[in-house]
């Protein structure tokens, strides 16, 4: 073996020597994440069962986290209605800049606040600057607020 080989060796020798297994006897239950000296003996409970259990933990999290969830429905004046072809024109954009600002700005400030853990779901909506859309997209099922 050269030098190289056998330097390789012990470094490989030492990081698996180190390494140690870390042994948990005691498994809590999830109700007793909160309670101090609480201990669950699962020895009753066969691995799918515990599997199951472990699933329905994360579920029931899930939903906890989509009821904290802010639902946000913004309605702006694209003015989508008027474009004429598959392609915008330099018009089309213009009309809609407006629009475009405030929602880049409304983004921003959206995505601090889900830096800062704030979770919400945003629906833009066209509102077409027209305001029999307006009057019928306020009563619209879509975007009422639960009172």
């Amino acid at each position: 073996m050269s030098g190289n080989k056998i330097a390789l060796a012990v470094a490989l020798a030492l990081s698996l020597a180190s390494c140690t297994i870390k042994k948990t006897g005691v498994l809590r239950s999830p109700s007793s994440e909160g309670e101090q000296g609480t201990v669950s003996n699962n020895s009753g409970k066969t691995a799918a069962e515990q599997a199951e259990d472990a699933r329905k933990l994360e579920a029931a999290k899930a939903s906890e986290s989509l009821k904290n969830q802010k639902s946000i429905a913004l309605l702006l004046p694209f003015q989508l209605n008027r474009i004429a072809g598959m392609r915008p024109t330099a018009e089309d954009v213009k009309r809609s800049a407006l629009a475009l600002d405030f929602y880049q700005g409304f983004q921003l400030g959206l995505e601090e606040l889900g830096e800062k853990g704030s979770k919400f779901s945003l629906k833009v909506i066209d509102s077409e600057d027209d305001n029999f859309r307006n009057t019928s997209l306020a009563a619209s099922a879509s975007i009422k607020m639960p009172i």
